[in-house]
């Protein structure tokens, strides 16, 4: 055999292998082009008006929509959600680019955690975008390699491997602001707290340079631990 057939051989060879290979692991994936996974949601995000988080369990769902100019959580007596946290989720979606093109057979769901939330065990999470102008529903499943996350678009049978790992509160209360006032210690003269017993406490400072608070009202004899 000469060396120009042994070139061909071995080149066959190495094509035969490599197609083996992807049928061993590749299954019912390929990789994709990078395309964004909902190409129009950027520019529609500014038209949405709700937001609806849907775990698997009954009444499992939070409601975050926009009342004025002011995103609340309707559960929660509309009290204010974290605008940072349901920006950052949002910017992700709509960046969102598909890395690989996994299952599409439903069957195999459970192993990306891409099953329907109303599947009982189902491990999904569905999020639903709801605007005038604007409808989409993902469901988001496990956490896969290097941060991304396995998701499919509700009512479609494939399911994709993106390079965004979304970040979901796991419950209603996470998604509410936590601070219930803030305001500037040099803006505070006194603060008075009182018990469900009656009991009264009182902490005030003699001008708004001070640093130092005074506790009022201490009982004779006593005398507070700590200045502070």
């Amino acid at each position: 055999m000469n060396n120009k057939n042994q070139k061909i051989l071995a080149l066959v060879s190495v094509a035969l292998i490599l197609i083996l290979i992807a049928m061993q692991f590749g299954g019912d994936d390929s990789v994709s082009n990078g395309r964004l996974l909902f190409p129009e949601l950027k520019s529609r995000i500014n038209t949405m008006t709700s937001l609806t988080v849907t775990r698997a369990g009954a009444d499992n769902v939070t409601e975050i929509s926009k009342d004025s100019d002011h995103w609340v959580n309707a559960a929660r007596d509309s009290y204010p959600v974290n605008v940072n946290k349901l920006r950052q989720l949002l910017l992700q979606i709509a960046d969102a680019r598909i890395v690989e093109q996994k299952t599409s057979n439903p069957d195999r769901y459970s192993q990306l955690g891409v099953q329907d939330p109303g599947i009982q065990g189902s491990k999904g999470v569905q999020l639903t975008l709801a605007g005038p102008d604007m409808n989409y529903e993902l469901i988001v499943g496990n956490l896969a390699q290097a941060g991304y996350r396995y998701v499919r678009i509700a009512e479609e049978l494939q399911s994709w491997l993106i390079d965004q790992n979304l970040e979901i509160p796991d419950s209603d209360g996470e998604w509410l602001v936590r601070e219930i006032v803030d305001i500037k210690s040099d803006d505070i003269r006194s603060v008075s707290i009182k018990h469900a017993d009656g009991e009264v406490i009182g902490i005030s400072k003699e001008s708004a340079e001070s640093t130092v608070f005074e506790a009022a009202n201490i009982p004779d004899n006593r005398e507070l631990r700590y200045a502070t």
